[in-house]
């Protein structure tokens, strides 16, 4: 049996095998148990005493069945409770009630007979169903559709010279960016000096990585790669800013060897670094979202990876069925699925642009009319392309979350056509993300005609080339920010940023004919990377010292709020609604504020107070996910925005409220807090 062929089958049996282990783990519990050590224990007050504790990775306390779990605390085997009790009540009461916060990993509990656990003699053990983190799970995801990509398309043909390709990817990444280092250097230095102002500052790293990446919420502090990083450096042995550098190169070059397990050109892997390289900040700027940034780097590769293999399978005949062009096709469909799970506005652009611009570039053209067909032909089969993908991914959806029992958005567990409809309307039609994903595919498009068209453009392309090249430089970010759809997302609109400089960039070094006119347009682009770069990472400490103060805050408007006597109704509660006087927060000075330099857009300079919303975003029904990060009981908190309030109040009590409202006095605080009937009212005012 050929080399290949014989690599290409173990590649499939082990990414078929992958499959199976990344299901199971989706589906399987584990049971997780451990003695609390008298000495780790520590106390609090009244009856309430702490435990620090959380299962070794890759288990995750976080990630029980439906995104819930049940801690059980026994006392020499008996078990204690009730559990989910308020931190006031097993303060006041104890009688073996607890509680966990998820966020500190720590547990708040008493002993059954108001003793000292620490001296009683007595043994206390928690334990509770968890699940692997599923981050592991998405990894081993990601390694078997590369494995079964490759036993299907690549391994049966070019069987690899090297386990991993080093050369290639080293040649690819010179090629591209000669004076690669440079980028490395900014990234070093971008967060190097923030974060020994931090030192200097005092905020040590435990400070900084407070709060653990969450799956259920909406906040996220840090990025899936700060706080690891930050807690392998606890002791301040090497810098965090060399360690994300290092975690940069990984993640390209990862990324790469995904591309090259596809069999994709060398020309195309040029252009997947190009966006790679431009999208990374991305990733290392945090966000108010979860789950969202490795995920949408992913995207990127996995869509782009899609759009070559469509151009693959068009170029040898796949329309009219030709058989040569069908593994291509078979392989684009779970990349787009994978795509449109990490984020679906990026299978919009990059399927569309960089097929189109594969397509128009690499397919000889003899003809109009032969142009039309062939584009023609290209949408038509993208479209089936990404039907199909939609269908696959919606179904994933349901199977995954009718199994594992989490729900969905929609309240719907059930598969139907209607849902299916919906999820494929939501991922092809929904407003805001058809029109920024036109809007650049048009500017991708005018790059393709600022550089010409065909393969052999003459000397009278290459002056109206350049210029509009240099034009379109300066003007893409600013076309782009300008759509008022952009505003909405923010990693869309830093992406729509990035990604047209990136392909420009890419596109550009292929049709230029002589080295040195490409490693002066690697340097052009390059300059664009590294201050695209180095503001991010400005931004990343800027957004993490923002979320700690917000987080601080929210935790002192909780406090607030539930250990007042006036709270006790509302303490068995599943769901307490809070209404918010006053939508947002500016002019909040109370505590302390980091830089934010001014940022001007296209609709002129934000007013410095609405930099400094940090995690809240400027919009106070944030305090919800916020409210979820910080709880100390699992409780959940629905967040109005006054007039707006549940159903569940009455005319009276709507309008006893308005007149208690209006006679609360904020301050000492940080706020006013109005008990009702089914709502608690919380008013906001700005520090005097």
């Amino acid at each position: 049996m050929p080399h290949g062929r014989f690599l290409a089958r173990i590649a499939i049996l082990c990414s078929l095998l992958g499959l199976g282990v990344a299901i199971w783990l989706t589906l399987a519990e584990f049971k997780w148990q451990t003695t609390l050590e008298p000495a780790a224990i520590s106390a609090d007050s009244g009856y309430c005493y702490i435990y620090t504790t959380s299962p070794a990775w890759p288990l995750d306390l976080a990630a029980g069945k439906g995104g819930t779990f049940e801690l059980r605390l026994s006392e020499d085997g008996r078990e204690l409770g009730p559990a989910h009790s308020s931190r006031v009540s097993v303060r006041s009461e104890g009688g073996g009630r607890f509680l966990t916060s998820l966020l500190y990993r720590k547990l708040f509990f008493s002993t059954s007979d108001g003793g000292d656990p620490r001296s009683n003699g007595r043994v206390y053990r928690i334990g509770a169903e968890v699940r692997v983190d599923v981050r592991l799970t998405l990894a081993i995801l990601g390694i078997s559709l590369a494995l079964l990509a490759y036993g299907t398309w690549g391994g049966g043909r070019i069987p690899p010279p090297v386990p991993v390709p080093f050369q290639v990817l080293a040649r690819t990444a010179r090629d591209l960016f000669p004076h690669l280092w440079i980028y490395a250097a900014v990234f070093v230095i971008a967060y190097g000096v923030e974060m020994f102002n931090l030192v200097l500052s005092g905020n040590d790293w435990d400070a900084l990585s407070h709060a653990a990446p969450r799956v259920d919420g909406a906040v996220n502090m840090g990025r899936w790669m700060q706080p690891v990083l930050w807690w392998l450096a606890e002791d301040n042995a090497f810098s965090p800013a060399l360690s994300l550098s290092l975690v940069a190169v990984a993640y390209l070059y990862l990324a790469l060897a995904l591309s090259w397990c596809l069999d994709l050109q060398r020309t195309y892997t040029r252009l997947i670094l190009a966006l790679l390289l431009v999208t990374f900040p991305l990733n290392a700027e945090p966000f108010a979202v979860a789950l969202m940034h490795l995920p949408l780097a992913l995207g990127v590769v996995a869509a782009a990876s899609a759009a070559l293999l469509i151009v693959s399978g068009h170029q040898t005949g796949a329309i009219l069925g030709g058989r040569h062009g069908w593994p291509q096709l078979v392989a684009a469909v779970p990349c787009v699925a994978l795509a449109a799970a990490c984020y679906q506005p990026v299978v919009m652009f990059t399927v569309a642009g960089l097929s189109l611009r594969a397509l128009v570039l690499l397919r000889p053209v003899t003809s109009a009319a032969e142009m039309r067909r062939s584009v023609g032909g290209f949408m038509v089969l993208a479209g089936l392309v990404m039907a199909a993908a939609a269908l696959v991914y919606g179904a994933s959806i349901l199977v995954l979350a009718g199994l594992s029992g989490a729900p969905l958005p929609g309240g719907e567990g059930s598969f139907s056509p209607a849902r299916m409809v919906g999820l494929l309307a939501d991922l092809l039609f929904s407003p805001d993300q058809v029109f920024p994903a036109i809007a650049k595919i048009v500017l991708l498009a005018s790059m393709l005609l600022a550089i010409g068209l065909h393969g052999g453009a003459g000397a009278f392309w290459r002056l109206p080339a350049a210029v509009g090249l240099l034009a379109l430089m300066v003007l893409a970010p600013t076309l782009v920010a300008s759509l008022p759809w952009v505003g909405e997302a923010p990693p869309g609109g830093l992406i729509a940023v990035a990604a047209p400089m990136a392909c420009m960039v890419a596109m550009a070094m292929e049709r230029l004919p002589r080295p040195g006119q490409r490693r002066v347009l690697a340097g052009l682009g390059l300059a664009l990377v590294v201050i695209f770069v180095f503001e991010q990472n400005r931004a990343s400490v800027t957004t993490i010292l923002l979320n700690r103060r917000d987080l601080s805050i929210a935790t002192r408007m909780l406090d607030r709020i539930t250990q007042s006597p006036a709270y006790a109704p509302f303490t068995g509660r599943k769901t307490v609604d809070v209404v918010v006087v006053g939508e947002r927060l500016e002019g909040r000075y109370d505590l302390g504020r980091a830089f934010a330099p001014l940022y001007g857009g296209p609709s002129g300079p934000r007013p410095e107070s609405e930099l400094g919303c940090g995690v809240f975003n400027c919009r106070i029904s944030r305090l919800a996910a916020a409210f979820g990060l910080i709880s100390e009981n699992r409780v959940t908190y629905a967040v109005h925005i006054w007039p707006s309030l549940p159903a569940t109040v009455t005319v009276a009590e709507r309008e006893g409220l308005a007149a208690r409202i209006g006679a609360a006095h904020p301050w000492p605080a940080p706020d006013a807090v109005v008990y009702g009937q089914s709502v608690v009212v919380l008013i906001l005012q700005p520090s005097r």
